[in-house]
């Protein structure tokens, strides 16, 4: 039996596999299971791989990117262990799914920011289950998607911006490190993808095109044609990033495989509150003995606090004025926050309103909380949705404007995500 590293990909047309060398992973055979579910195509290829005399000794997992929830953020952390705490806190914030039905892990990125990515729970124990019914089991799972810059590097792109378009995805390096990933269904997507980089003043010198569909080509863009051994990018991508160590790679396995690796995350975030609580109460049992030894000035001051209270709140007569007034303050910082988050609502309404006063776009849900502004929409094109983005990033009120996220809409038109936060409050 032959020695391999095996490579899976279900994706939504068909699940494609490769078997790698283990010696300088050149490709051995490649596998394609048209119009069947991972289950049987695991069956066929577990055969498969029997007749021709091959035998993993890795299976790595791809994690389609139609799958994946995603999001490029400004986070300046390059420890892998840290980002992914911060991603545990915030995973409620990031995604409309929660920790309990989706499986996060992020990549830091050059510049001070990170990519999380994420995919159902349900979908990723499908996968891993299918393959275990045919024998098969995945030793690694994670998006091919984060490793396609490696290509750019076999292709010798280590100086300079260059862009990587398949299928159903582009990447872009600055300097043989990739920073900026996305999933692509059509055209519009690719081309709604370069105008919000070069609306961020990246400029892509070099494009490079693989895959059937020839999005580059039909986007017009002036892209050279990557040759043989190039057919399979994801496959490829996956193999390359193994060469490469798989440590510091996305791998939602280790989040799936082990619960107890998210248990003591959880058990290490519970300690901190609880040490934060005893820090209070060693706080409160100080102040306690402190107030002891000047009882009698404190007598004194509740003597003013009450005259001072009867004197602002006539006809109140509380047992307590201390505790009347610090109730008193509290309420009124209450309202205070309450009119002030409505002036800032009606401030960030009014600037949308400028922003979209032109053009037939249309705004269809608009959330904001704390600092941050969500916006889902729909435009005629891909380059009203650019402008509308432009116009937003003018505004003082908002900063760090992306589009997230883009569909085709009926009658030729695009349906957007977009998210800013909130600057000028």
């Amino acid at each position: 039996m032959k020695r391999c590293i095996l490579v899976i990909e279900a994706g939504p047309v068909a699940t494609r596999c490769a078997a790698f060398a283990t010696d300088g992973l050149e490709p051995i055979e490649y596998f394609r299971y048209d119009s069947i579910g991972l289950n049987e195509a695991a069956r066929q290829l577990s055969e498969e791989l029997g007749k021709k005399g091959l035998k993993p000794v890795k299976t790595l997992l791809s994690i389609h990117s139609s799958l994946l929830s995603m999001r490029l953020l400004d986070i300046p952390v390059k420890d892998k262990r840290k980002l992914q705490e911060i991603i545990s806190l915030q995973s409620e914030d990031l995604f409309m799914k929660g920790p309990e039905s989706i499986v996060l892990d992020g990549l830091p990125l050059p510049g001070g920011k990170a990519a999380v990515a994420g995919v159902e729970k349900n979908e990723l124990a499908s996968q891993l289950k299918a393959l275990l019914d045919a024998g098969i089991a995945a030793s690694w799972a994670g998006p091919a998607l984060f490793s396609k810059g490696l290509i750019l590097k076999k292709l010798g792109q280590s100086e300079g911006v260059a862009a990587f378009i398949d299928d159903d995805s582009i990447t872009v390096t600055r300097d043989g490190q990739a920073f900026f990933f996305k999933h692509l269904e059509t055209v519009d997507d690719l081309l709604l993808s370069l105008s919000a980089l070069e609306a961020d003043g990246v400029k892509i010198e070099k494009y490079f095109s693989a895959g059937k569909e020839g999005l580059a080509e039909k986007a017009g863009i002036d892209a050279q044609k990557v040759g043989s051994g190039y057919e399979h990018p994801s496959l490829l991508a996956v193999a390359l990033l193994f060469g490469e160590g798989l440590k510091e790679s996305v791998n939602f396995l280790r989040w799936h495989a082990d619960p107890k690796a998210q248990g003591a995350l959880k058990r290490r975030l519970r300690g901190m509150a609880a040490l934060s609580a005893a820090l209070v109460l060693s706080w409160g049992a100080y102040a306690y003995l402190r107030y002891q030894n000047i009882s009698v000035e404190t007598d004194s001051i509740l003597s003013v606090t009450e005259r001072g209270f009867n004197e602002l709140f006539p006809g109140e007569k509380p047992k307590n004025p201390e505790y009347a007034l610090e109730v008193k303050l509290k309420e009124l910082a209450v309202d205070r926050k309450v009119l002030s988050g409505r002036a800032e609502v009606l401030t960030a309404m009014l600037e949308l309103s400028k922003a979209a006063s032109e053009g037939s776009l249309r705004t269809q849900e608009v959330q904001m909380s704390r600092n941050r502004l969500d916006i889902s929409g729909e435009a005629a094109s891909f380059e009203e949705a650019a402008s509308f983005r432009e116009s937003i990033s003018k505004a003082a009120l908002f900063k760090k404007v992306t589009i997230t996220e883009t569909k085709p809409a009926p009658g030729g038109r695009v349906r957007f995500n977009m998210s800013a936060e909130l600057g000028g409050l």
